[in-house]
């Protein structure tokens, strides 16, 4: 089994990851057939430091070199603006209505399938939603992590990465202007 990079940790929640318009309640029939996806939310403070390893050498447990701290910085700064897609991180700030103490994130390269049959439990579970702007975000960050156009790389194609290193050679062989 693959490792997810969360085992350790209990998930706070989770957040439903499928899109609002295939969740339109649907009269009990037999030919539909759906599937709900969610996400596991952890707390951000206890998955930080396995984050950290993605982007610098730890020199002993949960401690980095000093001249990582920059790109700790970096990466907390994507995380809470929302734009970590590389990780594919959604950002939640603590919430004393949603029972959220501490910062968490939620994981959506990590996608439960749920038979649909069981939609009305996350409804009774539901303990937030997330502001229009924020679904637009989520939803931006799903579609850029699931939704790929099926376009071939040039090393998808015989000999294309031949083709491509030349071309890269290429263009770092002309003059840049203003460089």
């Amino acid at each position: 089994m693959r490792s997810t990079g969360f085992e350790p940790h209990e998930p706070l929640g989770f957040m439903v990851a499928t899109q609002s318009c295939d969740l339109v309640r649907r009269k009990k029939t037999e030919s539909i057939d759906y599937h709900v996806s969610i996400v596991p939310v952890l707390s951000l403070k206890a998955v930080l430091p396995e984050l950290l390893t993605k982007i610098a050498q730890p020199v002993a447990f949960g401690m980095f070199a000093a001249s990582t701290k920059y790109k700790a910085q970096q990466l907390l700064e994507r995380i809470v603006d929302q734009n970590e897609s590389k990780l594919g991180l959604f950002y939640f700030h603590p919430d004393a209505e949603l029972g959220l103490g501490d910062s968490a994130v939620a994981f959506l390269r990590v996608k439960i399938p749920l038979e649909g049959k069981h939609y009305p439990v996350f409804i009774d579970a539901r303990r937030g939603r997330l502001d229009p702007e924020f679904r637009a975000k989520c939803g931006w960050l799903l579609g850029n992590l699931y939704s790929r156009a099926a376009s071939p790389d040039w090393a998808d194609r015989e000999g294309g990465k031949r083709q491509r290193d030349e071309l890269v050679k290429q263009h770092l062989a002309e003059k840049i202007p203003g460089a």
